[in-house]
């Protein structure tokens, strides 16, 4: 009966042994446009906080100080350190396709967010923001009208790059709202 019992210990250590050995810690990446502004810095908590409940991972932030250069180095250096996965925003198309190649060479997954990359090989987070924009224009031009009951509504609209996404999502949405009132 010893004998049956070691040997059950014995093969129960074999064949978990590895597993629990083998059992590796999670490291996720993510690269922020820029962390200036407060919008990346809290998309940046919440990548933490959710890698850290839902996988038990550990992050390694890297500032794309919205600089193309610097955030195809800081996916590069990402790479080097072996990551898990990693997350990268950036407005550069091409720069974006490259980040995505050399992360798909390295056998690490990787998305993108916002705008879409060059070549659409990886899995893309898209936030719809239409709704909110196309609200944000009906209010503003309700509270233009309501300062300025005598005057028609006057908007002015700053290009942002010349982003297709930007376009599609915020700008033609808002200009739709304010010219809903």
């Amino acid at each position: 009966m010893k004998k049956l019992l070691f040997a059950i210990i014995v093969l129960s250590l074999v064949v978990t042994g590895p597993a629990l050995a083998g059992e590796k810690k999670i490291v996720l990446g993510k690269i922020p446009y820029t962390l200036e502004h407060s919008y990346h810095q809290s998309i940046v908590k919440m990548f933490e906080d959710y890698a850290k409940k839902m996988y038990g991972a550990s992050t390694i932030i890297v500032d794309g100080e919205a600089n193309s250069a610097a955030t195809l180095s800081a996916v590069e250096n990402l790479i080097s350190q072996k990551v898990n996965g990693i997350a990268l925003h950036s407005p550069d198309i091409g720069m974006t396709a490259t980040a995505v190649q050399a992360a798909h060479k390295a056998g690490i997954p990787i998305v993108t967010t916002l705008i879409y990359p060059k070549i659409k090989v990886a899995p893309h987070i898209q936030p719809k923001e239409e709704f909110s924009s196309f609200r944000m224009g009906e209010v503003a031009a309700t509270q233009w009208l309501k300062a300025h009951p005598d005057k028609p509504c006057q908007v002015a609209i700053l290009n942002f790059g010349g982003f297709e996404q930007v376009v599609y999502l915020r700008t033609d949405p808002f200009w739709k709202g304010v010219k809903s009132v």
